[in-house]
């Protein structure tokens, strides 16, 4: 009877409220099997008279939906009703809403969806089947298409999952449908391959990649599985491969018809047809088969070419073939890599040949295949002998001597070998070459680099351990020489190309004088643009291919274990090679550093000619300069970062942790007597080694390979070591250049501490998901081990924080001690009550005694991993939408600009970001913001009135760095505060302030001297000092730059937007306090939820943030009717008068809904009028303190309206919510 009381049900439903009780009832009643009244269900929608009604409430109560409660998750029936309402219209977007949201929280109900088709689909063929027919169809393209909407990234277990789906839809509707089904897949597959290659972004063309890949996925098991519905698709995926397919979408699509080859019957796709269609593409260009390269320049022929050379590459993997047509397809290919003219064959064409030939190499004698691969490389004219090389003009000759540190000098077999010496000629293989097109760089560098680790693979295999490494980790580059010609300042350029074997990074200041000259060279017309274009590709070039040696050198390194009988010989040869390979290591970072300092060049010029173009609209061809310029730049830092040095497929891992470790450089680096050229060169490549193994970890979370026990165990040793050497108290008075030693030590300490920071952070991910992991990667951390035993992971946890809050009072300079703060910040998440307040008290002391020494930007600064965790943990808790909006626009927002400052001002802006992770750590009955926050603006304000007071001189400590600085006592001062980076502390610690206002809660009554303050009373304290931060602001207005007008009118909104939801919140918190009992009353306890203290917060609140803001509002109008008499500039901040005017209308709107809630409560109306409002600080919080004869046992003895009626209403305990519930149920 289940259909007949359905529509009996439906027939009576008038409102949303009806409709919800019918759908849950029917939710929990109705059985995915019970087809009757699921097809009743679906034809409700039907009804003219509530149909509407009833599919908006369906929708809206599935929104509502919380998807991790058991009790509450997705039936089968829900997505059979989805499918309903996904046809119509009116509903589409909610439904595709609720749709992504399943896949994003990857809970989408792919299996009982799949069980209801089955059984519907089984059974007698209505009208339902139609219908559901198309939406399952419309739903499969969209679950395809959800990478791209999705924009944070669809898991690869979701995408075989909608892979698995697609199949089965097309396994369950009928035969017009499937091929329905087929050529949407197509057309779909075709449209994303075209968005992708064109998409500039890396994201969105990855999702794109995704998206594709998954569409071909599915069209391929199909081939494999039902070739007969494919195959009358054939003529469509022919015209495809032959016009206008890219990239993975190419690939799929040979695979698709060598599979239709391999199972062609009848009709099928025959052997010959596609030997034609494969001439048709190698040959395309010209009807002769040879040199046909001589005339190829159009782009769209070398594609053709390229899917040619990958659909011959797939041929030769099927057994439908015989062997005189494979041996056909090798004799095109090689007619196609090695032209009779000896011509370098494209990148494109050169990068898929690789491929064939890898293949063909499995099949036949590999000698043959090197031969080819040999010829290929000899034609690029890239490697070439040093004795038989061609002196040439307008070139330039990087690393022609190799360091004495990476040679071994009395290695008597290496002397009695003549070892070849190699020259890399990069300007001889760009000579041919079009540099300006940028998007083609990175195939031409990928070209290089598989070309000669190809050459270098199969070069092993043939002369297995005679290969000799030596002369190609030391081969010359050959570089385009860019002239720039300055009567004053030549020496300085010829640095960055004469002078490159050198090997010499320049520090910032010479960087941007390198930048300064070179932009007044082409500027004057002295450079051209192809010449710094040809410049920068060949520094790309020469990286990709020094990558090839490295990795190939690193794999002989491996295996020379088994090879050599005589031990020794085995041992010298492997330090030797050792050696080379830091030599290899040290190239590739010096070419990244004249890489950027290239990219900042050609940014540089291109922001020059932006401007000159403004003012001048008649150059001609300006724009194309531009935009060229951005584009090589952007394209040459992508090659750099993502695809050479952090992708360990090219660059292994294995060799950077091979160069970390090295006994005698952690010798050098602990003596101080060594020589000065040794030793920094030593820290220089240790230092850009663990710079390297950090980015990698922290541009790959998930990836802890760089994490090796032992580099962690000598890293942990090491820094210990050099903190005891490095002892202020020891050497500043032992050695006189101690300073400079201590100098060179920052970067590499720095590197250090950070490559731990990434080992401490690996431990508190994986604390409690990994216990075996987390236990072991502690012991490596901790350095002596001694006394360790069977401890479990806290205790270790313990020792550990206790090593390193030990070293604190040693650090030498702040970035050396912020590192510290980080490592003791990650560590505190582990158990905040006990190891935060530590970490806190620590903080604070190291901005109060430490300064930082290091005057330039260093690259090993703190990545402030610890405050990312601990926002997002905010962000992520109960903290309401508008508090998330705040923090995101404030302090979050601040931290994720890139800043890129002198030490000095990066040493406060990321104290000052573990000082507010701690804070919010920090158990509330233990931290004290108020105190904090106001001991930061309390040295603010003595440095703007004294501006000596708390500064001390530069490169001078304080005498006692391990006296506790106190909190509220401000002897010392914040050692990097002076005039430079005052307006950094200014905006950071405005943002802190708004931040602590945001997520503070109302607590219990404290007790203060005898007398109890309110609930709120800790909240009055942040609009106090945001009024310090105002008057502070407005004292140096005339020297603030025109970025602060935004700041300070972004935060006067956020006071604003926060006093009004902080008083929303404290009145819900005290409707939540349960009533004084009269036993209570008599004995004279304080009300929690009096109403006195809320007439007091909204009292406070008008007058410190509504009456502040226009206070501050009135004092810019009357400084700019001031200015304006005295014809003088106005400041920002006057000048800027319509945000004055909207600063003002929201300051009306906040006063109007305080008083609003004030009415609700009736109680007096808050004000904003200045002169009620006390001087001091205290004073202001006692005038809400309440005299304990006042409150006993007096509730609303103020308030009579809250009493009888609002309260009683919202402040009631559970035993009278039951009763009244009971007494309406009997009535």
């Amino acid at each position: 009877n289940y259909p007949i009381v359905i529509q009996a049900l439906f027939r009576y439903v008038s409102n949303n409220m009806e409709a919800a009780q019918a759908w849950e009832l029917l939710r929990n009643s109705i059985t995915s099997d019970d087809m009757l009244s699921v097809g009743v269900i679906l034809n409700s929608f039907q009804s003219r008279d509530n149909g509407k009604l009833l599919a908006e409430t369906y929708v809206e109560l599935l929104l509502k939906k919380d998807r991790n409660k058991e009790q509450e998750k997705f039936f089968g029936i829900d997505m059979l009703i989805m499918l309903e309402l996904y046809q119509k219209e009116f509903l589409k977007s909610k439904v595709e809403s609720l749709f992504d949201t399943l896949i994003k929280e990857n809970c989408f109900p792919f299996d009982e969806l799949s069980e209801q088709v089955i059984l519907i689909f089984s059974g007698e063929r209505s009208m339902l089947h139609e219908r559901l027919q198309a939406s399952l169809l419309t739903l499969s393209l969209f679950l395809l298409l959800s990478p791209v909407r999705i924009k944070s990234g669809t898991s690869f277990v979701m995408m075989s999952y909608i892979q698995g789906f697609v199949l089965h839809v097309y396994d369950t509707v009928d035969r017009i449908r499937q091929e329905e089904l087929i050529r949407s897949l197509l057309h779909l597959a075709d449209e994303v391959s075209i968005a992708a290659s064109c998409q500039k972004q890396k994201n969105h063309r990855q999702h794109l990649d995704t998206t594709c890949q998954t569409v071909h996925a599915v069209i391929n098991s199909l081939a494999a599985n039902n070739p007969a519905s494919i195959l009358r698709f054939k003529s469509m995926l022919l015209r495809r491969l032959t016009l206008n397919s890219h990239g993975a979408g190419c690939e799929q699509i040979s695979s698709i018809l060598v599979n239709l080859v391999d199972r062609g019957v009848g009709d099928g796709i025959d052997s010959t047809e596609l030997m034609v269609l494969l001439q048709k593409l190698l040959f395309c260009s010209s009807g002769q088969r040879r040199d046909h390269l001589r005339q190829q320049t159009n782009k769209t022929d070398i594609e053709k070419v390229a899917r040619g050379v990958v659909l011959a590459t797939h041929m030769t993997q099927s057994p439908a073939f015989s062997s005189h047509d494979q041996e056909c397809m090798y004799q095109w290919i090689q007619n196609i890599l090695l032209p009779t003219n000896r011509r370098t064959v494209m990148a494109k064409i050169g990068s898929t040949g690789l491929n064939f030939l890898s293949q063909w190499s499995k099949k036949s004698e590999r000698r043959a295949v090197f031969q080819q691969i040999k010829m290929i490389l000899a034609n690029t004219g890239l490697v070439q002998a040093k004795e038989s090389y061609r002196s040439k003009n307008q070139v330039v000759f990087g690393y022609e001597e190799t360091p004495s540190y990476f040679l071994q000098k009395d290695d008597s077999e290496l002397s009695m070998k003549k070892r070849r010496h190699f020259l890399f000629c990069i300007d001889s293989y760009l000579q041919y070459k079009d540099v300006t097109n940028p998007s083609d760089w990175e195939d031409e560098v990928f070209w290089v680099y598989r070309l000669v680790n190809m050459y270098l693979e199969e070069g092993r295999l043939q002369r297995k351990s005679k290969w000799q490494p030596d002369g190609w980790l030391e081969a010359l580059l050959e570089l385009p020489l860019v002239e720039f010609k300055d009567t004053s300042k030549i020496e300085v350029f010829d640095k960055f190309n004469v002078d490159i074997s050198t090997n010499v990074v320049s520090d910032h200041k010479e960087t941007r004088l390198r930048v300064s000259i070179a932009k007044d060279n082409f500027l004057a017309r002295k450079v051209q643009v192809e010449h710094l274009l040809r410049l920068l590709l060949g520094l790309c070039l020469s990286m990709s291919l020094s990558i090839a040696v490295l990795r190939n050198s690193h794999s002989h390194l491996n295996n020379m274990k088994a090879t050599h009988d005589d031990q020794y010989m085995n041992n010298r040869r492997k330090i030797v090679l050792s050696r080379l390979l830091k030599y290899q290591f040290l190239k590739l970072y010096d070419l990244k550093k004249r890489i950027r300092i290239l990219c900042a060049l050609l940014l540089s010029i291109a922001v020059s000619l932006r401007r000159s173009f403004q003012k001048n609209d008649d150059l001609g061809g300006i724009i194309h300069q531009i935009d060229l310029l951005e584009e090589a730049s952007k394209s040459a830092e992508i090659i750099v970062r993502s695809k050479l040095l952090f992708n360990f497929q090219c660059l292994p891992i294995d060799a950077l942790k091979l160069c970390l470790i090295d006994e005698l450089d952690d010798q050098c680096l602990l003596k101080t007597n060594e020589t000065k050229d040794q030793l920094n060169m030593i820290v220089r490549l240790r230092t850009q080694l663990l710079q390297h193994a950090v980015t990698f970890s922290l541009e790959n979370p998930g990836n802890d390979a760089c994490m090796d026990p032992q580099v962690i165990i000598q890293s942990v040793s090491l820094v210990i070591k050099l903190f005891e050497n490095a002892n202020p108290n020891k050497r500043y008075h032992e050695n006189k250049n101690s300073s400079h030693f201590e100098f060179r030590l920052i970067p590499l300490l720095s590197s250090y501490l950070g490559y731990i920071t990434c080992a401490v952070n690996f431990v508190v991910q994986v604390f409690n998901d990994k216990p075996g992991e987390c236990s072991s990667m502690l012991r490596n951390l901790i350095h002596n081990k001694d006394k360790l035993g069977d401890r479990d992971r806290l205790s270790l946890v313990f020792i550990l924080f206790e090593q390193f809050l030990q070293l604190l009072p040693q650090s030498f300079d702040a970035v050396i001690a912020l590192q510290v703060l980080e490592i003791l910040s990650l560590l505190a998440q582990v158990d905040p009550v006990t190891l935060a307040p530590k970490a806190l008290d620590a903080c604070w002391r190291v901005m109060h005694t430490i300064y930082s020494n290091t005057a330039e930007y260093i690259e090993t600064l703190p990545p402030c991993m610890a405050f990312k965790q601990i926002s997002n943990r905010t962000l992520n808790s109960d903290v309401g939408d508008v508090v998330r909006k705040v923090l995101r626009m404030s302090i979050i927002k601040y931290a994720a600009t890139r800043f890129r400052r002198p030490c000095k001002y990066v040493a406060i802006r990321e104290s000052l970001l573990l000082l507010w992770s701690l804070l919010v750590i920090t158990p509330t009955n233990v931290r004290d913001e108020n105190a904090i926050l106001s001991g930061l603006v309390d040295d603010l304000q003595a440095y703007v009135e004294t501006p000596s007071g708390g500064c001390t001189t530069v490169g001078k400590k304080k005498k006692d760095n391990n006296k506790k600085a106190s909190r509220t006592n401000h002897v010392s001062k914040i050692q990097s505060l002076d005039g430079s980076s005052l307006l950094i502390y200014i905006e950071l610690t405005l943002h802190m302030i708004i931040a602590a206002f945001a997520i503070i809660e109302p607590c219990r009554i404290t007790q203060c001297d005898s007398v109890p303050l309110g609930p709120f009373s800790h909240i009055q304290h942040f609009p106090l000092l945001f009024k310090r931060i105002l008057l502070l602001i407005d004292q140096i207005v005339t020297v603030l730059p025109k970025r602060f007008v935004s700041l300070a009118y972004t935060a006067c909104h956020q006071m604003l937007q926060l006093s009004v939801f902080k008083a929303r919140q404290c009145v819900d918190w005290r409707q939540s306090q349960p009533l004084l009992s009269s036993s209570e009353r008599k004995a004279g306890k304080h009300d929690n939820a009096s109403i006195v203290y809320l007439e007091g917060l909204l009292k406070f609140f008008g007058i410190s943030c509504v009456g502040v803001v226009i206070k501050f509002c009135q004092e810019a109008r009357n400084r700019f009717t001031k200015a304006t008499e005295s014809g003088e500039e106005p400041d920002p901040f006057a000048a800027n008068d319509s945000k004055l005017v909207a600063l003002l209308m929201a300051s009306e709107r906040t006063l109007d809904t305080l008083r609003t809630i004030a009415t609700h409560h009736n109680i007096v109306l808050p004000t904003c009028d200045l002169s009620t409002a006390h001087e001091k600080d205290q004073g202001a919080l006692k005038r809400v303190t309440l005299n304990s004869s006042k409150v006993k046992g007096y509730h609303h003895e103020r308030s009579t309206f809250d009493d009888h009626r609002v309260q009683k209403k919202r402040r009631l305990s559970p035993a009278i919510v039951m009763a009244c519930q009971e007494e309406s149920s009997d009535s």
